[in-house]
């Protein structure tokens, strides 16, 4: 039954040839072309209007549309006419998700119908990919181009002679059916578009489609100047019911519509000059080329391939029953297009130009020069990138370029014009600055340089703490690599540190590269420093170590450490150090402090005597039986009971190795005060210690005072004042100290 179907055809068709105008069934006219536009029901989302518009067709004939929908099996058939747009009316279209439909053109009287295409409507009104209009074809008049289109619903139509839309120009389109558009003074041979058109409100936009200039139809502007192919099959041996024989079948999946080039080949040597290849017009989405074979050795020879648009994709190769494209390697071509040149690393502050290297795996040229550029923004002039001097290296905060200079190797050359040559820098873009078929200068410009890191802290470790007998040590690590250290002088300057001494440690401390100082505080070791002098470029710190004598007085309860940086400290230690620099105490040996022991009314006087400067020579007594004449304590003696600071135990008798309790203290410093002429600033009131009731009355104004004045403290631990118990040696250092700090300028 179908053989006398075929044969009718056939007959139809010869008979209508016959009748066709000369050139209707050139240029590929076998099948008509269609350009599709679907708008979704307002009222019910699941239903919506599919328009089919002829583009490419055979005036006066009609042809065929067969469709189907979704996963439907069946396919439909309605007829198209060229310059009208025929309505198919769709139904049950999902709401959620994509919904395809799968079609083909033919005429009746031919035996060739058009690949299978796909049309996608989108979840949302109207089609992922259509717009408010139908292009039908293009041509160009002089300067200008001439559109041939179908207006499906008034817009305004936006174009422009790249993807991205930028200068694009407008018109707006009033009325709906067939028109011609002229773009004016329009050069370019791809016009992209979209069409915009006000519904209830609400402004609805295409997406951007284009066509070229002197063909039909329009496709989806993609990034590529050509369809990029996925999912290629190639397979023979299948029965087509149109034609009846034997052949193969190509499918893929095409990023762009544009167009396919594709032919077999029995030899081994095919190029994309070689005269095998057809040349058909491909949709975005799914393709299907049905492919005839002239002679038997076709039936196993591999399908060779290439799409263009604006330009051509590499050659590629299939085998039959397989599903692998091969790129062909283009070894016979001796033009360059592009080059790229890989640094070793990119610019960093402080770093030389020289330091990095640059490498290129392409056998076809050869880098003759390399030279880096540092921008400047206030230059005058139009490029702003200026040529780095010898010896100067990169900075921070600024922007810097690499100029390479190419040239082919032998046997190759660069294109005719810059237009057609790429060049780039670690597979970036690069800019051009000169060009010739035989070398071509191009530039990269890196990423801005970060600026200055500020430092605030500092620590410099390592730095031997001074003790008797050793040497000055002048090596230290700084605590991280965003300084370094310049210099460690000890002052005063010795051989040797020797016992009781004070030494001061001053470390000068330079920033690394991409640092700046801003510091606010410093460390040596786990000790706060002191800043001597500092700016952005330079840091002088220093601290100044007492070679402690006593083996009895520490510095820490508990020693500093990584996981402890302040450790505990010893209340006293500071106290004991400077009662001694000050030449107020002295030890009880060469060697020990005896910091718990008692202190003595003979001490007592002594330290006073000291703090008062005075004139030893100038004080005897005789008064009290119990004080030598030859005591060292006897002229602090003598000096204080004539000022009024103490009195005898009795008229004969002064006591010198008794005890002086934490109240008596707080009075004789009161009365020394006194004899000094210094203003006590506070008033008495009532003492604030949880023992007050404790303290004596002769000693509760003195007790009241240096309680304000903090000089009279708690013992450690504890909150009371324990007036009437001993005064300790570290317990009397402390409140001189103290003293001194609060009412002595000196």
């Amino acid at each position: 039954m179908w053989l006398k179907r075929l044969a009718i055809a056939l007959l139809a068709g010869v008979m209508l040839i016959m009748v066709l105008p000369v050139g209707a069934t050139a240029n590929n006219e076998l099948y008509p072309t269609v350009d599709l536009w679907f708008t979704r029901n307002p009222n019910d989302s699941t239903k919506g209007t599919l328009y089919v518009s002829t583009t490419n067709g055979i005036l006066g004939y009609s042809g065929i549309f067969a469709y189907k929908a979704g996963n439907s099996s069946s396919w439909k058939e309605v007829e198209i006419y060229p310059g009208v747009v025929v309505p198919v009316e769709i139904s049950g279209l999902p709401t959620n998700s994509y919904y395809t439909i799968t079609y083909y053109t033919y005429y009746p009287f031919y035996l060739y119908p058009s690949p299978f295409k796909t049309f996608t409507i989108s979840p949302q009104s109207g089609s992922s990919s259509g717009t408010h209009v139908s292009i039908i074809s293009s041509s160009r008049s002089g300067s200008s181009v001439i559109v041939s289109l179908n207006v499906l619903e008034t817009c305004t139509f936006y174009y422009s002679d790249n993807s991205n839309m930028n200068n694009k120009s407008s018109c707006f389109l009033p009325v709906v059916g067939p028109m011609q558009l002229p773009l004016e003074n329009y050069s370019s041979n791809v016009v992209y578009y979209y069409t915009e058109r006000q519904v209830g409100g609400n402004t609805v936009k295409s997406d951007v489609k284009y066509f070229i200039v002197g063909t039909s139809g329009s496709g989806s502007a993609v990034g590529t100047p050509y369809p990029v192919l996925s999912d290629v099959q190639y397979s023979i041996g299948q029965l087509y019911q149109y034609f009846g024989g034997y052949g193969g079948l190509l499918t893929f999946n095409s990023s762009a519509r544009g167009y396919i080039s594709y032919g077999i080949a029995t030899d081994q040597t095919v190029t994309k000059n070689s005269p095998i290849f057809s040349t058909i017009e491909i949709s975005q989405g799914y393709n299907s080329i049905p492919i005839f074979y002239t002679s038997a050795l076709q039936y196993y020879a591999p399908l060779y391939f290439y799409t263009s648009l604006t330009a051509e994709s590499p050659l590629f190769y299939i085998s039959p029953n397989t599903s692998t494209a091969v790129q062909v390697p283009d070894s016979s071509s001796t033009v360059i297009s592009s080059v790229n040149v890989n640094t070793s690393k990119s610019p960093a502050a402080g770093e030389f130009p020289s330091s990095i290297a640059y490498s290129t795996s392409d056998n076809k040229f050869t880098v003759t020069g390399m030279e880096w550029y540092k921008y400047n923004a206030s230059s005058n002039k139009t490029d702003k990138y200026e040529k780095m001097g010898i010896g100067e290296y990169f900075l921070p905060g600024n922007t810097y370029a690499v100029e390479f200079t190419v040239a082919p190797k032998s046997g190759y050359t660069f294109p005719s014009y810059p237009s057609q040559f790429t060049a780039s820098v670690n597979g970036k873009s690069a800019t051009l600055t000169d060009y010739s078929t035989s070398s071509a200068k191009f530039r990269y410009a890196f990423d801005k340089l970060p600026g200055l890191v500020e430092i605030k802290n500092v620590v410099v470790y390592g730095i031997d703490d001074p003790a008797a007998g050793k040497s000055p040590d002048t090596s230290g690590t700084p605590g991280d690599s965003s300084y370094y250290i310049s210099s460690i002088t000890w002052n005063p300057t010795t051989s040797q540190f020797k016992a009781g001494n004070t030494y001061t440690v001053q470390v000068t401390l330079m920033p690394a590269s991409g640092y700046k100082f801003n510091v606010e505080s410093a460390k040596i070791g786990y000790r706060n420093a002191k800043i001597e002098s500092k700016s952005a470029d330079r840091v002088v710190i220093s601290y100044n170590y007492w070679v402690n004598p006593f083996t009895d007085v520490r510095e820490y309860d508990l020693e500093p450490s990584a996981s402890n940086p302040d450790g505990k400290p010893n209340r006293y230690y500071v106290f004991i150090k400077y009662c001694y620099l000050n030449k107020l105490f002295v030890g009880t040996s060469d060697t020990t402090f005896s910091p718990d022991a008692t202190m003595t009314r003979a001490m007592f006087v002594t330290v006073l005597g000291r703090l008062a400067g005075v004139n030893v020579s100038a004080y005897k007594t005789d008064k009290f039986t119990d004080v030598k004449p030859d005591a060292l304590y006897a002229p602090y003696v003598a000096w204080a009971v004539q000022n009024k600071i103490v009195v005898g135990k009795t008229e004969n008798t002064f006591a010198p190795d008794d005890p002086v309790t934490r109240e008596q203290a707080c009075e004789l410093l009161r009365r020394y005060a006194v004899y000094a002429g210094i203003n006590l600033k506070f008033t008495a009131r009532s003492i604030g210690f949880p023992d007050a009731n404790k303290v004596r009355d002769y000693a509760k104004a003195a007790v009241s005072i240096f309680e304000q004045a903090g000089v009279a403290l708690p013992r450690p631990n504890s909150s009371n004042f324990f007036p009437q118990e001993n005064a300790q040696r570290k317990e009397i250092a402390e409140m001189l100290i103290l003293f001194m700090m609060q009412y002595l300028d000196d």
